[in-house]
């Protein structure tokens, strides 16, 4: 899936380590500007060296860089502290996710302790990583009206977050929200025919876009309510091929079908409402679809 390139954005710094000094008005600091980095970005294959190499520009001073990366359990730690080395690597990376980012200022600013002036940029590389979503058997040829839950799961990714968009048959698509931990998104379908629905799921860090996201997609088909007869232990038998024709109590019931067996109890009725009549029915298997 294509990634978005990355994005250079000023703000507050986070993680910068407390370095004493003395104390020069900002005013007169020289301040980095138009930080640029280049490195990999979005799906990469294992045994990769991930080589990020940064440029800022001085005004008057020395740009200096430091290097940050987000371990598998989601803690920030200093790789290359700052200094006036502009590049970092990585050799040849295994399975998983590797957040980088970097900051870049002025040696005088990191004297003077303006952390907040930090430029910095972040990349995401996701190695080997991948998402997956299931529905139960049922669901194909599920009765609308009945509720349905897709179970998301991905491996490789740091702590991730997931977001659910459903497609009705008529096309429109709706989603479960904002970005969450949440694995499973459970929904009613209300129309017959096909939905199709996609699960992404990514490094929290990530932007909240589908370029920086892993994706799966996948359909199910839901069908008008359904008869259905049901044992007297209980077990339904669904086919939508089964018809059963009352107008009224007293009258004569009417059954036909290929899929159920004559001669054992049942209750009759819809799965959207309750049970229409009690019978029991007097036919063994035979070629006879009617009673």
């Amino acid at each position: 899936m294509p990634k978005l390139a990355s994005t250079v954005v000023v703000g507050t710094v986070l993680f910068l380590p407390i370095v004493f000094g003395s104390l020069v008005k900002a005013s007169t600091v020289p301040k980095v500007s138009n930080l640029s980095v280049t490195g990999p970005n979005g799906t990469q294959p294992a045994g990769t060296n991930l080589t990020f190499v940064a440029h800022a520009s001085g005004n008057g001073g020395l740009p200096e860089y430091q290097f940050w990366e987000e371990n598998a359990n989601g803690q920030w730690h200093v790789v290359q502290n700052y200094s006036t080395k502009n590049s970092f690597t990585i050799n040849s990376v295994g399975a998983g996710s590797y957040p980088i980012t970097v900051y870049a200022l002025d040696a005088n600013q990191i004297a003077s302790g303006q952390w907040s002036q930090a430029l910095f940029q972040t990349f995401i590389v996701n190695v080997d990583a991948s998402v997956s979503a299931s529905v139960p058997s049922s669901a194909h040829g599920l009765p609308i009206g009945q509720p349905l839950t897709i179970q998301a799961s991905s491996t490789h990714l740091i702590q991730p977050v997931y977001q659910f968009w459903i497609e009705n048959p008529k096309g429109t698509w709706s989603s479960s929200g904002n970005y969450s931990p949440s694995s499973m998104f459970a929904f009613i379908p209300t129309q017959t025919g096909t939905y199709h629905y996609v699960v992404y799921a990514k490094d929290p860090i990530a932007p909240n876009t589908a370029r920086f996201s892993l994706a799966y997609e996948g359909s199910l088909t839901t069908v008008p309510y359904q008869t259905y007869l049901e044992s007297l232990s209980g077990q339904p038998y669904y086919n939508t091929g089964i018809a059963i024709n009352q107008t009224s109590f007293g009258n004569t019931l009417t059954i036909a079908g290929t899929s159920y067996q004559h001669g054992l109890s049942y209750n009759a009725g819809t799965v959207n409402g309750p049970a229409t009549a009690n019978f029991l029915l007097n036919r063994n298997y035979s070629t006879f679809s009617a009673l």
